[in-house]
């Protein structure tokens, strides 16, 4: 039973004196834009959540691709003692402070280590990276943090920028989309106004016969009596032949 009490105490112990192991992280803004060449940019660090308060540091900056960007400034918060940095300008460099007044007391958040000034010095891209060598707390620990990047961007123009985290993209305007890529529900949605816009030809229906009092194509068609040959003659022999016979019988009875 004691040494499960014992343990426990060690634990309580532990925690009480590196609290600031899995919160604090160093900060920065997303993303430093610089105007073109020669122009000039702040970027401020700092330390987040510092539960624990703080002592010193010691920070290792970068700027990579070299010739891009350098570091050509360094100025330190009021309660920053006996400040330290390597020759500047420079692609790369180391910054030191120690807190012998204990002006950051811990519970103070965010603390602000040191503002840097960046000069572009040509176009393009870099990337900032800031290394923690050594962040110590007032509790008599030390901070475990991850380095801090920041992409610098140098006469960059006319770009959109997407946070993914830790990366940066630039995007183009989409294209607009053709025939082939809208779908079924975008097309449809523009057939009227396409109907609209379109001219409808149509073929005139052929024009109504007009009524007259002409004899029928039928009628017209078929030739007159008085056109038939032999057809007259034969009725005038027969209607001769009907008439003359009774006159004949009556001579001969009279004979």
């Amino acid at each position: 039973m004691r040494t499960f009490t014992a343990i426990l105490c060690l634990v309580a112990l532990a925690s009480l004196t590196c609290p600031s192991m899995a919160l604090s992280t160093l900060g920065g803004p997303d993303l430093l834009f610089l105007p073109g060449e020669g122009s000039t940019e702040d970027l401020t660090i700092t330390l987040e959540s510092a539960t624990a308060g703080l002592s010193g540091y010691n920070l290792s900056i970068a700027l990579n691709p070299i010739g891009t960007a350098e570091i050509v400034a360094v100025a330190y918060p009021t309660w920053a003692n006996m400040p330290m940095n390597s020759t500047m300008p420079a692609t790369n460099t180391w910054i030191q402070a120690v807190d012998l007044a204990m002006g950051m007391e811990p519970g103070d958040t965010p603390v602000v280590l040191a503002t840097i000034t960046i000069r572009g010095i040509a176009n393009g891209k870099a990337m900032l990276t800031v290394t923690p060598v050594i962040i110590d707390d007032d509790l008599g620990g030390r901070y475990t943090l991850d380095p801090l990047q920041v992409p610098v961007w140098i006469g960059v123009q006319n770009a959109e920028i997407i946070d993914t985290g830790d990366n940066f993209a630039e995007c183009e305007a989409s294209p607009s989309p053709t025939i082939e890529g809208m779908s079924e529900t975008s097309t449809s949605s523009m057939l009227p106004t396409a109907l609209e816009t379109m001219e409808i030809v149509t073929t005139p229906p052929p024009p109504s016969p007009s009524i007259s009092t002409a004899t029928p194509a039928e009628e017209q068609n078929t030739p007159p009596a008085e056109a038939t040959p032999g057809f007259d003659f034969g009725i005038s022999c027969l209607t001769s032949l009907a008439v003359c016979t009774p006159l004949l019988m009556k001579i001969k009875r009279g004979e």
